[in-house]
């Protein structure tokens, strides 16, 4: 399993001397609150990085507190317009790595027509979700561009991460049939890319706190960016 909490500290750029973290004590009375127990790796996430804000709440909402359950879920996370929510099954809590399951149509009215599918395993949940929330805002840095004619991402637009001078690096751990991750210069930006069902890229964005580095990138790929920051 990957240590997806280092992972996550090197992309933001976070000190071994900065303070992120919650109390134990905080953690474990929102565990009581609930009457379950986290998983060790979500509890390590909240005592290390529960406390940092940018993370957590750029866009998603990942792992707040109190923790709430939804029916047989402890949620882990939410759109911030409700529209989708991820959980872990109780059943899963003793697990190191427990599958993250998401739900959007958890408003139905009869709890038991909520269908709940698969979306990752925690540690590759946990990273997707921290390059999202830092491509959204969330980093110092990100670029995005939207396209939903197929006349802006270019079509080889793989290609022209993935050569050089680029040279980005796919986060295999994290591929889906909608969405790419990559990495570039060790971890110093870090790009989504959303495809839809026919497999055309809709969505493409970079994020990185290092500004030397994210300006060459986002001027190399040489794409019409909706919003550059």
């Amino acid at each position: 399993m990957m240590n997806v909490i280092a992972l996550i500290k090197k992309i933001y750029q976070v000190s071994d001397d900065t303070t992120l973290s919650l109390d134990v004590s905080v953690i474990e009375t929102a565990e009581q609150q609930i009457n379950k127990q986290l998983p060790a790796l979500l509890f390590h996430y909240y005592r290390e990085l529960g406390g940092f804000d940018v993370l957590n709440t750029a866009c998603n909402h990942v792992a707040r507190l109190p923790l709430q359950m939804f029916g047989d879920y402890v949620i882990v996370a939410k759109e911030p317009d409700g529209e989708a929510i991820w959980g872990i099954h109780q059943d899963d809590l003793n697990q190191s790595n427990p599958p993250v399951m998401v739900s959007r149509n958890h408003d139905m009215c009869d709890i038991d027509e909520v269908h709940w599918i698969n979306e990752a395993d925690l540690s590759k949940f946990l990273l997707a979700q921290a390059i999202f929330n830092g491509v959204n805002g969330g980093l110092k840095h990100y670029a995005q561009v939207f396209d939903f004619i197929g006349d802006t991402i270019p079509s080889d637009i793989i290609d022209k991460l993935t050569d050089e001078p680029i040279g980005a690096v796919e986060i295999d751990e994290l591929k889906q049939s909608h969405q790419r991750f990559f990495e570039i210069g060790d971890w110093s930006v870090v790009v989504m890319l959303s495809l839809g069902d026919n497999g055309v890229a809709n969505g493409f964005y970079i994020g990185g706190q290092d500004t030397e580095t994210f300006s060459q990138v986002a001027n190399q790929l040489t794409v019409a960016w909706d919003s550059l920051v």
